[in-house]
């Protein structure tokens, strides 16, 4: 039999990451989960915090992402959208390329 296990970091895995570690079957799982791990990551570097955890955002607690009250990002409103998107529960919501990803950050970058 093949052993495999699921290490996965609360604040950083995307949903079907824990379906998959779930059934230890991956499923649903493309270049979309690698995204919202990636907007997880730039998440914490733009505000200096955990994004927020996925599984109390899967519960209904707080289902989108927003941002800490101190931060200091320009432009709070479109920073939230990309991150929303980049992020989304869903993954029909959410960016589903790294182009796709760099593409709308590097907009708010300019």
């Amino acid at each position: 039999p093949v052993l495999s296990a699921a290490f996965l970091k609360l604040d950083y895995a995307a949903p079907e990451q824990y379906q998959t570690a779930k059934r230890g079957i991956p499923e649903n799982e493309g270049p979309w989960t690698d995204v919202y791990a990636l907007g997880a990551t730039v998440y914490y570097l733009l505000t200096g915090q955990k994004p927020p955890d996925v599984t109390q955002r899967l519960s209904g607690k707080r289902w989108d992402v927003v941002l800490p009250k101190r931060c200091r990002l320009k432009h709070k409103r479109q920073w939230k959208k990309f991150f929303n998107h980049a992020m989304a529960l869903s993954i029909q919501e959410r960016m589903h390329t790294v182009e796709e990803f760099g593409e709308e950050l590097r907009k708010l970058l300019e």
